[in-house]
């Protein structure tokens, strides 16, 4: 299907069929391959390749001139003239929004439908570089948000994700600034693409409280230390409840974001679930991919992880996994954590952080159920 008609991600059932196996990575590795069924078109390659432009504020009726000056017989100098206003190396966002409204109950069975465009293979498994260590130190949380400068060995449950198939391409590194600064990262996170040009990542890695024009954020699909394989795109606008880096882990920790370029058209895009029995999440394995900071910024992956308790929060869920003691630690917020149904992934929750509650041992806390949910849908309807 042509992505100038992508599916309609809200129009299959509610109760579409589904696979209750507990599918583990081996027997995800033993399934073949779904190869692409044509070439890229080149308007899509075009979208991925690297953003070197420049921008500037201006209105419809302003008036941008080049000119050219020779200074020697290999270079010229070529000056742009915007009316004063400044080249940006970026794209700042322009607008955040909070509902206060909630979803009016805790677990229901909704979902919006994933898409994978005709010229990328499918792979149920990526091939892996293994990069490990011993076991450690926290978990593939962390609520720590500043991004650590120096790379170390990371653990040996995660291990370099594969980039140019789907849908593994469809996740990629979150990296917020403020103002017009497009250089210095002051924190980073993780993200999904979900629609078209929706990116779903954690709400305590958006830059709440700043104007328009005073922060960005930007996601870079498959990035691997400085390659950025797929492009990347600025985002103009997030959606979503407030919650502070400070805040404890929670069901509503998630934005649904608005890209300037419509990655998913070229990459596609993960669906969304969430199920109307606490039984569906307990019978199923899942799969999280993030941005582990001390990785040395490259994907990470994590297979058979089990939900061992889930919490309501005020229309979202806290889906509590176990937490394996391993190093992964702060980048990977905002990670998905999906599970594959035939042929399809589909996201049902983003990670928010750990906690331990009272005699309990300690967790990694996803938020997701039907707010999750609502989140994406809001976005398809409103940021088409």
């Amino acid at each position: 299907m042509s992505p100038e008609h992508p599916p309609d991600p809200t129009s299959a059932s509610a109760n579409p069929p589904y696979q209750v196996a507990r599918l583990d990575a081996e027997h995800l590795a033993a399934l073949p391959p779904i190869r692409a069924r044509e070439a890229m078109p080149a308007k899509m390659r075009e979208m991925l390749l690297p953003d070197q432009a420049l921008y500037v504020a201006a209105n419809h009726e302003s008036k941008i001139t080049l000119t050219e000056a020779r200074i020697s017989s290999s270079w010229s100098r070529v000056s742009v003239h915007a009316g004063g206003a400044p080249l940006l190396g970026g794209l700042p966002g322009v607008k955040h929004g909070e509902r206060a409204r909630q979803a009016a109950e805790h677990t229901r069975q909704v979902l919006t439908e994933p898409h994978r465009p005709a010229w990328l293979d499918l792979e149920y498994v990526p091939r892996l570089v293994p990069f490990r260590q011993p076991r450690a130190l926290g978990g593939i949380s962390g609520r720590s948000y500043v991004e650590p400068l120096s790379v170390r060995d990371a653990n040996e449950g995660a291990d370099e994700a594969l980039r140019l198939s789907y849908p593994w391409c469809t996740i990629g590194q979150v990296l917020v600034g403020f103002g017009t600064d497009f250089k210095t990262v002051k924190w980073q996170g993780s993200g999904v693409l979900v629609g078209h040009n929706l990116m779903l990542t954690a709400s305590h890695l958006a830059p709440w409280n700043r104007g328009p024009g005073q922060w960005w954020m930007r996601f870079v699909p498959g990035r691997r230390i400085t390659d950025e394989p797929h492009g990347s795109s600025f985002v103009e606008q997030f959606y979503g409840t407030y919650v502070d880096v400070n805040d404890d882990p929670n069901g509503k920790d998630y934005v649904i974001c608005r890209l300037y370029t419509p990655l998913g058209d070229a990459l596609g895009w993960m669906g969304s679930r969430s199920f109307g029995d606490e039984d569906d999440y307990y019978n199923r394995r899942f799969i999280s991919v993030g941005y582990p900071g001390y990785f040395g910024n490259k994907p990470a992956v994590e297979y058979d992880i089990d939900i061992d308790d889930i919490d309501n929060d005020g229309g979202g869920l806290e889906l509590e996994t176990t937490y394996l003691g391993s190093p992964i630690g702060p980048g990977w917020s905002g990670g998905p954590l999906w599970l594959w149904e035939g042929e399809k992934p589909y996201v049902v929750g983003i990670l928010s952080g750990d906690e331990k509650d009272g005699l309990d041992p300690r967790r990694n806390v996803f938020g997701g159920g039907g707010l999750l949910v609502d989140r994406i849908k809001h976005g398809i309807a409103n940021f088409a």
